[in-house]
């Protein structure tokens, strides 16, 4: 089944729940019955109590003058799965709610098409149902519960992990600075950043730099005395957010550099693994202390469908990915001048510089000679996607087809540019 095809097709516009009241009651009748009404989107409700029939039984009579069917069940929506220009808020306010499936949107569930087309134009084009405001008013309700819910799980594992990555942290710097016999370092915090720094055995200032994404989670952990598990770490506070002494192994008393040193060694001068070794008094391999866990991979999407590109974003951010966006060739361009993707996501028809042409300009630049370019089209055509291939793309698919075939493809695109580092 295909969950959505981009972009949505507009259908004919219905009949306004309004105008389908009338036959219910006389124009002067239900006009005071709205304006009495003490919120508008309750009108079925209160014209059904007026009439003294079942809110439902209206509403299927209104769905058959409409041509708009009912809902037969309003679930929560995942907010998520919205396009970044509609709002919980706005849903709420237009006596809506979307309908969203596996990420995407999909349709939606409102008391009166005509109300909601006028802010909700996108979503009110794909597939619309009439619903009763206290069901969609409870769903609403439920959906802002489960996304401050999933927010709070969300922030308590990025938490978590940045706890595992300061922790982490510390491992290295005890690893590291045991490679010069020394167990005793300081961790000095200022306006620069973060450093750890010690006193080799032969009494030379040595210093690294510690990675800014952990710094501040890394500061907390000190300050509470947390050290790695199975790691017998001391740490002491001489000034808190600003300077700690660490000692380990048989250390007891922490060595602190002195500033008129004969000799230093930079930080570009400390090893980052245990399995790096001294040569001939410098270090093989030389890095600082500054990868903390591997870089997320970068996906540019470059479409001019706003609503499609941002469903895509999302899909590969849930995918652990980092994206990048452009609404035609040219701005791609600019923009890889600054930034280096891993994967290329583009569409055939754009404006300006079309998909194309993009192909071509993107192959001529050095630095992108390798990475891997996905074309996606509307069009089904054999010509098209002969054409996109022979002008360089690695990978054609229909926009309509499942999202994650093209995850999979992006995923295999990627182990093959890590086998080939």
């Amino acid at each position: 089944m295909k969950i959505l095809s981009f972009p949505w097709k507009k259908k004919a516009q219905k009949t306004s729940v309004a105008q389908a009241l009338r036959k219910f009651l006389p124009r002067e009748q239900l006009k005071h019955l709205v304006e009495h009404c003490p919120d508008r989107r309750e009108v079925i409700g209160f014209v059904a109590e007026t009439l003294g029939m079942e809110e439902d039984v209206l509403l299927e009579s209104l769905s058959e003058e409409t041509g708009v069917p009912t809902a037969s069940r309003i679930s929560p929506m995942d907010l998520e799965a919205l396009p970044a220009d509609l709002t919980l808020e706005q849903f709420r306010r237009t006596g809506s709610i979307a309908i969203t499936q596996k990420g995407f949107l999909s349709g939606i569930v409102c008391v009166d098409p005509a109300v909601a087309s006028r802010l909700l134009p996108k979503a009110i084009a794909s597939n619309v149902y009439l619903g009763k405001w206290s069901s969609i008013k409870s769903a609403l309700e439920e959906s802002e519960r489960l996304n401050r819910e999933k927010g709070e799980a969300v922030a308590q594992a990025e938490q978590e992990r940045m706890e595992q990555a300061a922790l982490k942290v510390l491992e290295l710097i005890v690893e590291q600075v045991s490679q010069f016999n020394v167990e005793e370092a300081r961790i000095v915090f200022s306006d620069e950043g973060a450093r750890y720094r010690f006193v080799t055995s032969d009494h030379r200032d040595a210093s690294g730099e510690i990675h800014p994404g952990v710094q501040e989670t890394l500061c907390h952990l000190l300050d509470e005395q947390r050290a790695p598990k199975g790691l017998k770490l001391q740490i002491n506070c001489i000034a808190s957010s600003k300077l700690y002494e660490l000692s380990w192994g048989e250390s007891l008393k922490v060595v602190l550099p002195t500033e008129d040193s004969s000799e230093k060694i930079d930080s570009n001068t400390l090893p980052i693994s245990s399995k790096k070794k001294l040569v001939n008094d410098t270090i093989e391999n030389e890095s600082p202390l500054h990868l903390v866990q591997d870089e997320p991979a970068v996906v540019l999407v470059v479409d001019d469908n706003e609503v499609f590109r941002c469903v895509l974003e999302r899909f590969f951010e849930r995918q652990g990915m980092r994206t990048l966006h452009a609404s035609n060739g040219q701005e791609a361009l600019e923009l890889l001048e600054q930034e280096s993707p891993d994967v290329v996501v583009c569409d055939v028809h754009m404006p300006s510089m079309n998909g194309h042409e993009f192909i071509k300009a993107f192959r001529k630049l050095e630095s992108f000679t390798g990475t891997p370019l996905i074309m996606l089209t509307s069009d089904d055509d054999v010509e098209t996607e002969l054409s996109t291939v022979e002008a360089g793309a690695d990978a054609f698919l229909q926009k309509n087809e499942d999202p994650r075939k093209l995850c999979a493809y992006v995923s295999r695109f990627l182990k093959r540019e890590q086998k080939a580092a």
